[in-house]
């Protein structure tokens, strides 16, 4: 969408604009280029499992959930299909953990 936008103005005021004074403008306004924080990939059985732990636990009491383990890590490094590249997201300084940027899960295995 943006390399259309600059194409457009570049065809209509037949002049060049560089990518690097792009990122310098972006820069200097306090939008740098970053690598996006990893998120954790779900399957549709993954998605099917947590609305079925969801819905069986909906009317547990307290104690249950004060015996559940929460936790935003994961070891799983995965890389299935597709591209590889790093791809790079625009943001300023700080935001990275801002409401915003984020999208928030949980995901609970039991073993009985």
């Amino acid at each position: 969408e943006v390399d259309q936008k600059i194409l457009k103005c570049e065809t209509s005021f037949k002049v060049s604009v560089h990518d690097s004074t792009i990122r310098k403008r972006l820069g200097k306004n306090g939008l740098h280029g970053r690598v996006p924080r990893r998120k954790p990939l779900l399957s549709k059985k993954n998605i099917k499992a947590c609305l079925s732990f969801a819905r069986k636990h909906l009317d547990d009491p307290q104690d249950f959930w004060e015996n559940t383990l929460w936790t935003d890590e994961t070891k799983t490094k995965v890389k299935l299909f597709g591209c590889h590249n790093t791809h790079h997201v625009w943001r300023s300084n700080g935001t990275a953990h801002h409401p915003k940027n984020i999208m928030v899960w949980h995901w609970q295995n039991s073993y009985n």
